[in-house]
């Protein structure tokens, strides 16, 4: 890219979104932008937003050092420290803009970037699980004939969205992104950058009830993904969701996914290999879990509406697939089955690990590695109970570890008479537990959320699968 072709004129965009305090210096321009300090580029632009733990604006230093270019600020900062900016902008001809909202300027930044690809072909991928794996099918099939782009791993929130879409350029002809949701109306933010022509919502589950509230909720504001839709765009929803008929309302075109849908033949579990089906053709899907059959399905839908698009392409892509770390990963270390599922976890994607775990046929014992699924507000204890008397069903040959609060009170007076139940507070307690008892032939599945780091666990003991 010339050094002096910006992603967006920033003289034009001051002016569009009534930025109250603008720096901006001769010949301003950015390649690129971030709102971490740390991985900074020279000619980027650096957003510094407040969180709960940290202040960009302490940082803004830092990334002007590394070659910063421009930098959104808060007001307030802005108006107490004009002279500081100003000698900013001589020393490193970098250029500031103020926003009450620096988070709401970053967003309608990355949607005006949008707006100057109106040929690219974009597809919004969300729900309450499987919705990375989704969006990697999706780009898995649909890169056999175009030039894809999406998001990185779950790059996906209010700041995750925005910073992917500048990775579209020129060449691209279809966009494939996640959108995730922490709190109410963030689709919808997400939607107002994007502009999706197409949407597809994996599944409404329990994922952030105790931020939402209930599922009607949360249903609510995965339909948000449609919020910008025309008669011409196309949502792609599951024909067996509770929600099915809530969420169609208001749209034009929708395609259903499901067995019924894409009269699915043939069908044939493989345990941790994966599955078989037949759809107009066998594809052998390396990804294990009827869960993740059920992704390839809504991926088969949203590939079919692209002309270039074969069945072979779809079947190409779809056994090429390598799991992403943490999510569905599965290996062999020294003779013991590793399935690596604990990069985020909910009542609904904890139900489907346990029921793929439990087909999986092993010579030895299965260990359950399980830490408390967060967000689930008033419901959590339940929740946990549910999930805690699923595993007391399981076979003489299993043995179950709980990790964190929420699971330890949950399942203690059905511990105190399963000696099956192992209850720990951390992960490192668990890491003790698994390296003295498990031994080749033995399967382990770890799962739980994010927060609890149970994928660290896994790393910790079976390293990443390679």
């Amino acid at each position: 890219m010339p050094s002096n072709n910006s992603l967006v004129d920033l003289n034009e965009f001051s002016k569009k979104e009534n930025c109250r305090f603008s720096l901006i210096a001769e010949n301003a321009f950015f390649h690129s932008v971030f709102i971490d300090s740390r991985i900074v580029e020279k000619n980027s632009l650096f957003v510094a937003l407040k969180g709960e733990k940290a202040d960009g604006h302490d940082f803004i230093l830092s990334a002007l050092e590394k070659g910063a270019s421009a930098v959104f600020v808060q007001d307030s900062f802005a108006q107490e420290n004009l002279s500081l900016c100003k000698e900013w902008l001589k020393k490193f001809n970098a250029s500031f803009l103020s926003f009450e909202q620096p988070l709401l300027a970053l967003q309608r930044l990355a949607a005006t970037y949008v707006k100057k690809f109106p040929n690219l072909k974009k597809i919004a991928v969300t729900g309450s699980s499987g919705k990375t794996t989704t969006k990697e099918m999706i780009g898995s099939i649909l890169s056999q004939k175009y030039p894809v782009v999406m998001n990185e791993g779950n790059f996906n929130s209010e700041t995750g969205l925005p910073l992917s879409v500048f990775k579209i350029r020129e060449e691209h002809q279809v966009g494939i992104f996640e959108m995730g949701m922490n709190r109410r109306d963030e689709i919808a933010e997400l939607a107002d950058v994007l502009f999706p022509q197409i949407g597809v919502v994996v599944n409404v589950g329990t994922a952030h009830i105790g931020l939402l509230g209930s599922e009607k909720n949360i249903a609510t504001e995965k339909r948000q993904i449609f919020k910008n839709f025309s008669a011409q765009d196309v949502a792609i929803i599951e024909e067996d969701s509770q929600w099915k008929d809530f969420l169609c309302e208001g749209l034009s075109q929708v395609h259903f996914f499901g067995e019924k849908a894409l009269k699915i033949t043939d069908f044939s579990n493989l345990g941790v290999k994966g599955c078989e089906f037949n759809v107009g053709g066998k594809i052998t899907l390396p990804l294990p879990g009827y869960h993740n059959f059920k992704n390839a399905l809504a991926a088969i839908t949203a590939a079919r509406l692209f002309d270039k698009i074969t069945f072979d392409d779809i079947k190409k892509g779809l056994e090429d697939l390598k799991p992403i770390f943490g999510r569905s990963q599965i290996f062999v270390k020294e003779g013991i089955s590793v399935i690596n599922d604990a990069y985020n976890a909910n009542p609904s994607s904890m139900d489907a690990a346990l029921d793929f775990t439990r087909d999986c046929p092993v010579s030895g014992r299965k260990f359950f590695v399980l830490g408390d699924m967060l967000e689930l507000g008033e419901k959590s204890r339940d929740f946990h109970r549910q999930i805690a008397e699923k595993l007391h069903e399981g076979t003489d040959n299993d043995c179950f570890i709980l990790v964190g609060e929420e699971f330890n009170c949950a399942a203690k007076s059905i511990a105190e008479k399963d000696n099956r139940f192992l209850l720990v507070k951390t992960g490192e307690e668990a890491e003790k537990i698994v390296k003295d008892k498990v031994s080749a032939g033995d399967l382990v599945i770890f799962k739980g959320s994010n927060g609890i780091g149970l994928w660290k666990t896994a790393q910790n003991i079976f390293g990443d699968g390679n």
